[in-house]
């Protein structure tokens, strides 16, 4: 019992917490999708930047707390599929949520959203999603990847 009261409170106050991404063959965490897989899997990559977060208040007598996010995507550059020129994505406040702020722009492996229909697609957080400039080796990459098809 001391044990889960313990875990609890570490992940309550642990806001900066990563994905456990298990790897689906030998359940080990770490897990990161391979490029090529992903390019492959994912419905759509664009290059974009976050013009609008709303935060999403749950709790009416606690104008504070929020558990998710949605953010409106413009894209700047479309790599792979066919989307509309702003999308919208839900990050919900848990450890797998990608990370996106206001003003960022990234290179983003999109999936279609399959916990919320009223948001167009959904990112991993253990997939090869960058905040740019510092993924441009990925953005290169997948245009060596495309290119090669």
């Amino acid at each position: 019992m001391l044990k889960l009261v313990f875990t609890t409170i570490l992940i309550l106050f642990c806001y900066e917490t990563h994905a456990v991404c298990f790897d689906p063959k030998t359940w080990i965490s770490g897990y990161k999708i391979p490029l090529e897989q992903e390019i492959e899997e994912s419905k759509a990559i664009i290059i974009g930047e976050v013009i609008k977060e709303e935060r999403i208040h749950d709790i009416p007598n606690d104008p504070e707390f929020y558990s998710a996010i949605h953010f409106t995507i413009r894209v700047e550059q479309t790599l792979k599929g066919d989307i509309e020129d702003e999308i919208m994505i839900k990050e919900t406040l848990d450890s797998s949520r990608y990370g996106l702020s206001l003003n960022e722009k990234h290179i983003l492996f999109l999936y279609p959203d399959k916990y919320d229909e009223n948001f167009d697609y959904s990112v991993t957080s253990c997939g090869n999603s960058s905040l740019l400039p510092e993924g441009e080796g990925v953005v290169n990459s997948i245009l060596t990847h495309l290119k090669s098809k």
